[in-house]
């Protein structure tokens, strides 16, 4: 570091870049999502390193679920990384954890102009709030959580065989092959899936994978 900069890992990083301000925020696309929680020596230095970290590169706590650990917002992703000690996630593990704290993803779970927030389970994910108003699709979010009972909804499924993101999930066919639902994300023979509740019973096909409902 040159002559009178800020000593240790982090006010090194920022020397390097020329600069001790917070960073401008970037869309990563996930680069910089990392799995636990930021690695420190003692209990006391993560008491110091929050307000640094929080305030530098805009870094937080994942709002949907602890066990996702934190999200890293920096001009650049790969040192801000390095800097915190921290490692990109892996994708397979990343959706693991997803699937098993039942959080969806945009793009696939997440599908403009046909999820319902509460079928996908926004409310148990600090996702909504029943006492702001005047948000887009409120007076339908609304109406669903005080006035009906969700007879859809995404969950949790163990996933036997293969089968792609999108596939149409059925009753069995000596069922007579009725519609259940859709299968999305899957990892490590787990997977979620938004199911009728009604016909969430027993072995499901999702093409030629088996789909049974755990919740």
């Amino acid at each position: 570091a040159a002559d009178g900069a800020p000593q240790g890992a982090v006010p090194r990083w920022l020397a390097r870049q020329g600069r001790w301000r917070r960073l401008g925020v970037a869309t990563l696309a996930g680069a910089a999502m990392t799995l636990g929680q930021p690695p420190v020596a003692q209990p006391w230095a993560l008491l110091l390193a929050l307000p640094v970290l929080v305030w530098l590169i805009d870094a937080a706590p994942d709002p949907r679920a602890a066990a996702l650990g934190w999200r890293i917002y920096a001009a650049d992703p790969a040192a801000a990384l390095a800097a915190f000690g921290a490692v990109e996630a892996d994708r397979a593990a990343y959706d693991a954890l997803r699937i098993a704290h039942l959080v969806p993803a945009s793009g696939i779970e997440l599908v403009p102009d046909q999820t319902y927030i509460l079928e996908a389970g926004f409310e148990a994910l600090n996702g909504v709030d029943f006492r702001k108003g005047c948000y887009v699709g409120q007076e339908v979010t609304a109406r669903m959580h005080h006035k009906t009972e969700l007879k859809k909804r995404l969950v949790r499924v163990r996933v036997e065989g293969e089968a792609a993101p999108g596939t149409p999930v059925t009753t069995p066919m000596t069922d007579g092959g009725k519609p259940a639902g859709t299968l999305f994300s899957q990892s490590g023979g787990r997977g979620l899936a938004h199911l009728r509740l009604d016909r969430a019973i027993g072995v499901l096909e999702a093409g030629a994978a088996k789909v049974i409902y755990e919740g």
